[in-house]
């Protein structure tokens, strides 16, 4: 009769171990896949915008040219962001970044809702060798990349050759 008991105690214990595993591991992916923002494209925007409708995302490309305007009513800005193969309408209304200008490299995160993305969050980029690859294969389709840029101190041979603090001069 205790080896009974016995087995019936450890097979309890088992259990209860599995479930209480299982359980934090539930709570755990649950808790990532909230916090989870995906970065994507204007391009891979309009192909689901269905999919990413009223979720939290990052945005990212570069602010088209005579795209920018302020709304005055509300204090906010207006602008296009493009991949060169799409565009997406973005409003923002908060503090916008000295670096933010027509023609470079922005990211915005927020939410699509009637075709506009509403940014909570406007960073911009101030170098072009941090955009997606995605951008920046459509600026190379299009002649606008910059191929030669350095994107590192040690990428130019010349400075290779110099004192650290020559460099900055």
């Amino acid at each position: 009769m205790t080896k009974l008991k016995n087995w019936h105690r450890r097979l309890v214990i088992l259990f209860l171990s599995l479930l209480f595993v299982a359980s934090g591991l539930f709570l755990a992916l649950k808790t990532f896949s909230e916090n989870i923002v995906f970065f994507v494209t204007p391009t891979e925007l309009k192909a689901q915008e269905k999919k990413y409708s009223n979720k939290l995302i990052r945005l990212g490309g570069i602010v088209k040219v005579g795209s920018i305007k302020n709304i005055s009513s509300d204090h906010s800005i207006e602008f296009i962001i493009t991949d060169l193969k799409n565009e997406v309408v973005v409003r923002y209304k908060g503090a916008v970044p000295v670096l933010f200008k027509e023609d470079s490299g922005t990211i915005v995160q927020g939410k699509v809702k009637d075709n506009i993305f509403y940014a909570q969050e406007l960073l911009a980029k101030h170098d072009e060798n941090y955009m997606p690859k995605e951008v920046v294969d459509e600026l190379k389709k299009s002649g606008r990349w910059k191929e030669n840029s350095i994107k590192y101190p040690g990428d130019d041979p010349d400075l290779l050759n110099k004192p650290p603090y020559d460099i900055c001069n």
